[in-house]
């Protein structure tokens, strides 16, 4: 969604880790090539010390087989950056925001907001934020959480976006007060996406983190469909213990994912009923 892009260089970002995403083999310079420019040239445009040409902007929208609402987006945004009147920067935003407000797919703002947000990795962001005996560099984030330097740019800027993080005086970042809270009752695509790619996490660390650093317990139990409201509110109760005993003594921590999934695995069709 466009909406998450505050620049063009933050757009392109977006496009890059998104074929980071498919392809971990995926670099920059296969990107540049993909755009028809230098990778030399492409890091600086994405560094902030380069800017496109507006014949590059058609050219890019053209290679990375934009549609036509993401190219006019695309193309407010590289005017917007840069021009140097106020007035013509106003018209600009003033632009933008009426083409963002015609996605005829918007859903509820909360599920929109999630969706910016939705890769693992965010989250893994805030909790090392959190982590105060943590070097804070994004080389560091990048290296500790195995994802490329870009994806950790572009999921900072979108992290502030949503007013999740503010950065202090001294460069690191720090959790504000908001929080992203998902609603709906109808399925949401980027929320089952992230939980998949959680349980996936979860299958590799079976075989390749020792029992000494990873806990599994699994357990089936009888539940009716009027009972789950009881059993949210009971792993709501474990969450609070979990979070308290993450903020006792710290020595070398690490961020471990904790999951609660409760799912049916039978299709009862007949059962009797309660004894009288």
């Amino acid at each position: 969604m466009t909406l998450s892009h505050s620049s063009y260089r933050n757009f392109l970002r977006s496009k890059l880790v998104e074929k980071q995403t498919k392809n971990p083999g995926y670099s920059l310079r296969a990107f540049a090539r993909q755009l028809g420019v230098e990778a030399g040239f492409l890091s600086y445009v994405l560094n902030g010390k380069r800017d496109i040409s507006e014949r590059m902007v058609s050219q890019f929208s053209e290679k990375l087989q934009l549609d036509e609402e993401e190219s006019q987006i695309f193309e407010l945004l590289v005017r917007k950056e840069k021009t140097v009147s106020k007035n013509l920067r106003e018209r600009l935003e003033s632009q933008l925001k009426k083409s963002l407000s015609s996605d005829s797919n918007r859903r509820d703002l909360s599920l929109d907001h999630f969706k910016m947000i939705s890769e693992w990795y965010h989250f893994a962001i805030l909790s090392l934020i959190d982590l105060q005996e943590f070097t804070w560099t994004e080389q560091n984030v990048a290296e500790s959480l195995g994802v490329p330097l870009e994806t950790v740019r572009l999921a900072l800027e979108r992290l502030k976006m949503l007013e999740l993080i503010e950065v202090t005086s001294s460069g690191r970042p720090r959790r504000t007060d908001a929080c992203v809270h998902v609603e709906g009752t109808s399925p949401n695509e980027a929320l089952r996406r992230y939980h998949e790619t959680l349980l996936t996490k979860n299958i590799i660390a079976l075989s390749d983190v020792g029992p000494q650093e990873r806990v599994t317990r699994t357990q089936n139990f009888a539940f009716s469909s009027e009972q789950l409201p009881e059993v949210r509110k009971s792993i709501d109760q474990c969450i609070r213990k979990l979070e308290s005993i993450s903020k006792g003594t710290r020595v070398s921590p690490e961020i471990y994912h904790v999951g609660f999934h409760v799912f049916p695995i039978s299709r009862i069709k007949n059962t009797k009923g309660p004894k009288k």
